[in-house]
């Protein structure tokens, strides 16, 4: 997730147990922060340890983050649709390294 990507400000009772230990976390570390009308902003680039790990920490509910997060805009194909497309050669995914500086929120020991 990119600097300045806006985080819903409560979670669901159906909100992942690790994926509320990781937004307390992130609050804690001033990574996510409240903003004037009451959401959530991320105040650095963060890497996440899958797709639905980012998807239920942005909106503090149960997501699958592979269906969830489209490419390009909300009607864009989602990232198992993509993948798949990768996979069959009609679409290029690239993949890169996490760079410098960047956190990263690992999926084990939040």
């Amino acid at each position: 997730m990119l600097k300045g990507s806006v985080v819903q400000s409560s979670h669901l009772d159906s909100c992942p147990r690790n994926a509320e230990r990781i937004r307390k976390r992130l609050i804690s570390l001033g990574k996510m922060k409240k903003t004037h009308d009451g959401m959530m902003l991320l105040e650095e680039d963060i890497v996440f340890g899958s797709p639905s790990q980012a998807a239920n920490v942005v909106h503090g509910e149960s997501k699958n983050g592979w269906l969830f997060w489209k490419l390009g805009h909300r009607t864009g194909a989602s990232l198992s649709k993509a993948r798949e497309q990768d996979r069959e050669g009609h679409i290029k995914l690239l993949y890169y390294e996490k760079p410098e500086g960047v956190y990263e929120v690992r999926s084990e020991g939040w």
